[in-house]
């Protein structure tokens, strides 16, 4: 009653992480940089974007037109955001404000 015996096979367990994706908005995030892997907070340059653009027009349909219409570009809370790693420089993320 010879029964084989039973085959040892090895089990393999292969562990996942899962990160929660980061959302950017107007102020700085602490998280890891995917490109140096560092914890970092992320470091804000702020650009001309849509909002800017349409603040600028609205303002010189109302009749600034003595430059006072440029006055959007001057205001960062107008501006859209983007997220780098003050460590390797890496653009990490942005914020459009629309």
């Amino acid at each position: 009653m010879g029964q084989p015996a039973p085959a040892h096979n090895p089990i393999t367990v292969q562990t996942v992480y899962v990160q929660q994706p980061v959302v950017f908005y107007d102020r700085p995030v602490q998280m890891r940089c995917p490109s140096c892997n560092q914890m970092i907070v992320t470091r804000l340059s702020y650009d001309s974007g849509a909002l800017t653009w349409l603040s600028c027009g609205g303002l010189f349909l109302l009749g600034c037109i003595a430059g006072c219409c440029l006055i959007p570009f001057c205001i960062d809370a107008l501006k859209d955001v983007d997220h780098t790693c003050p460590n390797c420089s890496a653009l990490l993320g942005s914020y459009k404000r629309l």
